[in-house]
């Protein structure tokens, strides 16, 4: 069914497939995590032997500190997330102090940190650490490399993915396929706090106009009243955030998004150019041909031989 299908950088691990799509700031970072996380999976567990462990969680689970109860960090070298469920957090640093409240995540990078219970019930939280070369080298690509407050988060999408680290983490008996998966819902997640962290400054129209392209983009006829009427504002207001914001109109986020989904379409050499044209929302082969020129600088047919020659040399 297309409309499970996001277009984005889908480039499957063993058993896992990541297919939300990925704001400008986060491919790059993405695709370098996805070409590495494969060697996590070459192996019994998860360590490199040429440059150590590639991606690992230090540390994770829940507690309940006191109030007043304070904890001072020195010098970490994971990417720290803390999830506040009740009461409030504190968070001190050299760059001040932050107000962590309940229904909210911080993501701490590397550095020197204080946290403490900061209301008189206390504070619920939960909290992991992720280190490893993967994620550390990637953090400032990634938009990470800073303190970074969600309000609101995680949501609905987010919680079911920590729920599944989570139940993962608790598992008695640990086989490499169980590693496997676990490190792959780490680098899936990384992504997810790194779409989020980049959204946190947008509109809310603009987000859900972003997220309606990305489910709807294989609709031929998709229009923009079509678009600005799911998003709940006008055209004109619609036009103005994209270009504000992203730097691009709607229509042409539209098409970048099913470039990219063709792109990961003609790498995998199952379809015909016409099937895949149709998949991504084009009556016209020819046009789709042009367009995919246009956005690539070849056509599709030469694309996709260019990716069967790199595959050949990479064997």
């Amino acid at each position: 069914n297309k409309a499970v299908f996001r277009a984005g950088l889908f480039e499957p691990f063993k058993g896992f497939g990541f297919f939300k799509p990925l704001g400008k700031r986060t491919v790059s970072a993405a695709k370098n995590i996805r070409r590495q996380t494969r060697l996590v999976f070459t192996g019994s567990g998860n360590r490199n032997p040429a440059t150590g462990f590639l991606l690992r969680c230090c540390f994770i689970g829940s507690t309940l500190w006191p109030h007043g109860y304070w904890n001072h960090h020195y010098g970490t070298n994971y990417l720290d997330v803390q999830i506040v469920e009740s009461g409030i957090l504190i968070l001190r640093s050299e760059s001040g102090s932050i107000r962590i409240p309940a229904g909210s995540t911080v993501l701490i990078p590397p550095g020197e940190f204080t946290l403490e219970a900061g209301s008189a019930e206390g504070v619920r939280k939960k909290h992991f650490g992720i280190a490893g070369s993967l994620c550390l080298q990637n953090l400032g690509i990634l938009g990470l490399d800073k303190i970074i407050l969600l309000p609101n988060c995680p949501d609905a999408e987010l919680q079911e993915e920590l729920d599944l680290l989570y139940r993962q983490a608790e598992q008695e008996y640990v086989d490499s396929s169980m590693i496997h998966a676990f490190t792959a819902q780490l680098s899936k997640l990384i992504i997810m706090f790194a779409e989020r962290a980049e959204n946190r400054n947008l509109p809310q129209t603009l987000i859900t106009a972003k997220s309606f392209i990305e489910c709807a983009f294989f609709n031929n006829n998709l229009t923009m009243k079509e678009i600005s009427h799911h998003a709940g504002c006008s055209k004109i207001l619609l036009q103005k955030q994209f270009r504000q914001y992203l730097n691009i109109t709607p229509i042409q986020y539209l098409t970048q998004v099913r470039m990219k989904y063709a792109e990961q379409l003609l790498k995998e050499q199952k379809h015909t150019i016409k099937i895949i044209a149709g998949m991504c929302g084009y009556n016209n082969p020819l046009y789709f041909s042009n367009v995919f020129k246009k956005y690539s600088g070849c056509y599709p047919r030469e694309y996709r031989l260019a990716c069967e020659k790199n595959s050949h040399s990479a064997d």
